[in-house]
């Protein structure tokens, strides 16, 4: 919906039990090249959900990917 706000507030931190909150923009069939860091088990199943179209990153769409060996991810659409 056209003219909501969403707010995002980012840190930074080592805490290796959260879950990496990642906002894309529509549109992206994979993970953009610069993005790094991600472990390449949580970053394959992030790149196969945006492949299939199972999330498509509609602003304020989201989605939690759990139970992969590289750890949690939410995907945050942007619109």
């Amino acid at each position: 919906m056209l003219g909501e706000t969403m707010q995002v507030t980012i840190s930074s931190g080592n805490n290796i039990n959260g879950t990496l909150v990642l906002p894309l923009f529509e549109g992206g069939e994979a993970l953009p090249e610069i993005v790094e860091g991600i472990p390449t088990a949580l970053k394959s199943q992030i790149n196969r959900v945006l492949a299939d179209g199972d999330f498509k990153a509609k602003a304020n769409a989201t989605m939690t990917l759990a139970g992969t060996e590289g750890g949690k991810a939410m995907l945050v659409g942007l619109g």
